[in-house]
């Protein structure tokens, strides 16, 4: 049987956020925080699951002429979350769900039992973590051609841009063509949120357009060569609790790996 091909009840969160489509984005972010996540289901009535809210969401409405100068408390979850997600239960497999997420470019899938009760919650991380075990992939088999590079004197709302146009988790950060670090979705939308929760209104304008990408950017970040194997890759990006890798050549960047691209791969095996 392929390494790809177990049950989401084996590899799911039973442990996750929460939340009420009439919590704030306050609200929604600290419980983000806690847990580690960048997203969390949204419930109603009897628990019934009625969206998911990532990270992405937020960015994605964040620093827009008509919220930028509201009050981060009266911005309300049920106007940022996805509603109607995608569900599957919890015998359905890491190979189906990677599927779903690949064709239907989601992030994430809640979980269901029997009773269609809500019992966890699936991301790409969980089965890219799957990954880890592959044995004979090479880099080379899935990376991704920079769609575009950062450098830390780039604006923080232009790389905003970039990520709603291109569709990826991750840029390489570069200065003198070389390698320095990497930002991601997440970085993005926590300096727009803490811009919105800590920056008076009458400034949030001027102070949006003096944030840099050298202010939130991650230097440590896991690369990987053409030639690598992803089981070792799987297992830095992991470590590093980010969501990819940037491929080098001669110090430069060529290319990425992420989870959408492990996800992509997964999709393409085949289960019993």
């Amino acid at each position: 049987m392929s390494t790809f091909c177990v049950a989401l009840s084996k590899i799911k969160l039973s442990t996750f956020p929460v939340v009420n489509k009439n919590d704030s984005i306050e609200y929604a972010y600290d419980v983000m925080k806690k847990h580690g996540l960048d997203r969390a289901v949204v419930v109603g009535p009897n628990e019934k699951i009625t969206g998911i809210i990532t990270k992405k969401d937020i960015m994605k409405k964040l620093a827009l002429t008509r919220t930028i100068k509201v009050d981060i408390g009266r911005l309300h979850v049920s106007s940022f979350m996805t509603s109607d997600p995608y569900v599957l239960p919890e015998n359905s497999d890491a190979v189906y769900a990677s599927h779903l997420m690949h064709t239907r470019n989601i992030g994430s899938l809640p979980v269901i039992d029997d009773k269609d009760k809500l019992t966890g919650l699936v991301t790409r991380r969980e089965i890219s973590s799957l990954a880890t075990n592959s044995v004979g992939i090479m880099i080379k088999e899935l990376i991704k051609p920079v769609p575009a590079v950062l450098t830390t004197d780039d604006k923080v709302i232009n790389a905003r841009h970039l990520f709603l146009q291109h569709d990826v988790l991750i840029f390489p950060v570069v200065s003198d063509e070389k390698l320095v670090g990497a930002v991601t979705i997440n970085e993005v939308a926590d300096a727009l949120f803490l811009l919105q929760y800590q920056v008076d209104d009458k400034f949030r304008d001027k102070r949006l357009n003096q944030l840099r990408i050298g202010e939130i950017m991650k230097e440590d970040i896991p690369t990987a060569l053409p030639e690598d194997e992803l089981g070792m890759v799987a297992k830095k990006i992991l470590e590093k609790k980010t969501v990819g890798a940037i491929v080098v050549e001669d110090e430069k960047p060529i290319g990425i790996v992420s989870f959408k691209e492990i996800i992509e791969l997964i999709s393409n095996q085949k289960c019993p």
